[in-house]
């Protein structure tokens, strides 16, 4: 019988056996790491001081250069070619969350109000709803 062995960790991979591969002391950036291992989601991300992004992405497009895995070096050029962009993005540290919750209440106005015979009456809804204004109903006097 054949023993069942160890799944291979490509993000390690020693390029000239694992002698050379102790000594160079690179073991890449977190990213591709966790992927690769399966990290559940609620691990505790590691204690950092507050960065902008610019040296994890220079040395993760580094790393992903001298991949052997083809879908990463394809994945960092395009990264490459959009640095500029990522950057620019990532520096005033705003999130998507206000524009992510105006889509949300969009998408549940409009099944709210699928039937209406008019779209003039969805925009309308859509406006009332986005507004801020509080909608009230009329409550019936005992």
């Amino acid at each position: 019988m054949r023993r069942a062995q160890k799944p291979r960790r490509l993000d390690r991979a020693p390029i000239h056996g694992p002698r050379h591969a102790r000594r160079r002391g690179s073991q890449g950036p977190a990213l591709p790491l966790l992927a690769a291992q399966g990290t559940p989601a609620h691990a505790p991300a590691p204690a950092r001081r507050p960065s902008r992004g610019g040296g994890e992405l220079k040395q993760w497009i580094n790393w992903a250069s001298h991949s052997r895995i083809p879908e990463i070096v394809e994945l960092c050029r395009k990264i490459r070619r959009r640095r500029d962009d990522i950057l620019r993005t990532i520096r005033p540290g705003h999130s998507n969350a206000r524009l992510e919750a105006f889509n949300n209440r969009i998408k549940v106005t409009i099944r709210m109000a699928y039937g209406f015979h008019h779209v003039d009456n969805l925009i309308a809804m859509i406006k009332l709803k986005c507004s801020g204004l509080p909608i009230r109903l009329p409550v019936p006097v005992l």
